[in-house]
């Protein structure tokens, strides 16, 4: 895969959640952890996580 910064739109956002409304395609991935290793356009390898495993090591609270 390629590295490539773009503008998008948040929506709601929680303390570690937010909420992407414009500026990501249905097939792209967001990276989550190494931001400040990359470069942009720069190829990388990736592991595609589970969104499922993601989620659980958020700290959400409920209200």
């Amino acid at each position: 895969g390629v590295v490539r910064q773009r503008e998008i739109t948040i929506g709601a956002t929680l303390e570690n959640l937010f909420e992407v409304k414009k500026g990501l395609n249905v097939n792209d991935h967001i990276l989550l952890d190494g931001l400040r290793l990359v470069k942009n356009n720069e190829k990388v390898k990736f592991n595609v996580e589970n969104p499922k495993k993601v989620f659980s090591t958020l700290d959400v609270y409920a209200e």
